[in-house]
């Protein structure tokens, strides 16, 4: 059976590209009997108030996220899948792919719901990607153009292959991320106000360039490393808090 979020992807791309699901799917190599059988599955549920209205889903290839279609029908007529309140607001949620979620409510147009979609998918780093360390100091100065730069001639990767490049500076108190995403390149920057970035204990030092886990990076970033270059100042601060209360 294929996921809620296949189907829907089959059925936005043959309304955006006006072609049949059957050759849409012959392209796939998807037998038809599989689309229509999941796709009457979620009709049902849909029909039957399973599903929730004004729900968004992420599509598996283009990681862009949409209104959940309507299963049930077949002529890819657009759907309306917002909530309206008494009193004609329009109200939406979305769901990220790390179990977030953010409900809005208010007058929106197609615009600005665009870009509200956009907005919620540009942060989107999780586990399931992967993470490279530059471990070398960084000159924080360096942005899109020069970070791509030291990720090809130095760490011998490809800075649009959907890895997250990490830069610490020398002081190591200043970290970027770039991560190409759908529609471009993203940068993530975090200056702290005390202490320093820690350091993972699997990282040699005569390591360019190292693979480091997503719980690694989070560690680094909130200052819970064990390494003694860990961020000592920010866990006094912390535990003197915890003390007052």
């Amino acid at each position: 059976m294929m996921t809620r979020e296949e189907v829907a992807e089959i059925m936005n791309y043959c309304k955006e590209h006006k072609v049949t699901y059957k050759s849409r799917l012959e392209e796939l190599n998807i037998p038809v009997w599989r689309f229509y059988d999941s796709k009457s599955r979620y009709a049902a549920e849909q029909s039957s108030g399973k599903s929730v209205q004004g729900e968004f889903i992420e599509l598996p290839h283009s990681g862009s996220f949409v209104p959940v279609p309507s299963f049930a029908g077949t002529s890819g007529r657009k759907q309306k899948n917002t909530l309206v309140s008494p009193n004609g607001l329009k109200e939406i949620e979305i769901r990220t792919p790390v179990g977030g979620a953010i409900r809005i409510c208010g007058e929106i147009n197609e615009k600005e719901l665009f870009s509200i979609i956009q907005a919620s998918a540009m942060f989107s780093l999780n586990d399931s990607m992967r993470y490279l360390l530059y471990n070398r100091p960084t000159d924080m100065r360096k942005s899109f153009h020069t970070l791509s730069g030291i990720i090809t001639d130095a760490m011998g990767q490809d800075p649009c292959n959907g890895n997250v490049y990490i830069f610490i500076n020398r002081a190591r108190d200043r970290i970027k991320l770039l991560h190409w995403e759908p529609g471009g390149m993203v940068l993530y920057s975090k200056l702290l106000e005390a202490g320093t970035l820690g350091k993972p204990g699997s990282v040699d030092d005569n390591e360019i360039c190292a693979t480091i886990e997503w719980r690694e990076l989070v560690m680094i970033v909130e200052g819970i490393m064990e390494a003694r270059d860990s961020r000592r100042t920010r866990l006094e601060n912390l535990q003197k808090l915890r003390r007052q209360y």
